[in-house]
């Protein structure tokens, strides 16, 4: 991804109880990744679509630990975020064909 960009993460996520699930605050060490939209309380058996805006600002490798605090009785759920940050997608996203550089499309 690029620098700046705000990609989401979506994962889909089920209610196994008996209760309505609902999902809390988000932590992690960056301090880069919240909910694009707050998530409404999951019905048991019924399963629904999260998702996480990511805006990791550092250049290089990225894997960030996130922590989804909610009501479950066997505690929070951990997923971890992993990018690769450039600078400038245009400029890595280059394919050689006949001998010149064509912008990848």
């Amino acid at each position: 991804m690029e620098v700046g960009q705000q990609p989401a993460a979506r994962f889909t996520v089920k209610n196994t109880g008996k209760t309505p699930l609902v999902l809390g605050a988000l932590t992690s060490g960056c301090y880069c990744v919240g909910y694009k939209a707050t998530p409404a309380p999951i019905a048991p058996g019924q399963s629904a679509v999260i998702e996480l805006l990511y805006t990791q600002r550092q250049l290089g490798q990225a894997s960030d630990a996130v922590t989804i605090a909610s009501n479950d009785l066997s505690g929070d759920a951990k997923i971890t975020l992993k990018a690769t940050i450039v600078r400038d997608l245009s400029g890595n996203s280059m394919v050689k064909e006949s001998g010149t550089a064509v912008p990848f499309k």
